[in-house]
């Protein structure tokens, strides 16, 4: 992640927190044999993809806002 990716108070942009987090449990996936584990896992990277869906359709407006000093 490049400086630039940083936003002011430099928490990290939405899309490269949650992509180590489909990471991770796709390594989680990886070492167990639990189905219900693995269930539990891909139920959460399926909120996270929703979750990136919606922050896809707000980010635009909340840049237009930034960009106009409409904070």
């Amino acid at each position: 992640m490049s400086k630039s990716d940083k936003p002011p108070l430099g928490a990290k942009p939405y899309y490269i927190a949650h992509g180590e987090r489909i990471n991770d449990l796709a390594d989680a996936i990886k070492r167990t044999e639990d189905i219900n584990d693995i269930r539990f896992y891909i139920s959460e990277m399926l909120l996270i993809c929703s979750l990136i869906e919606d922050m896809k359709k707000i980010e635009p407006k909340y840049r237009m806002k930034k960009e106009n000093g409409n904070d």
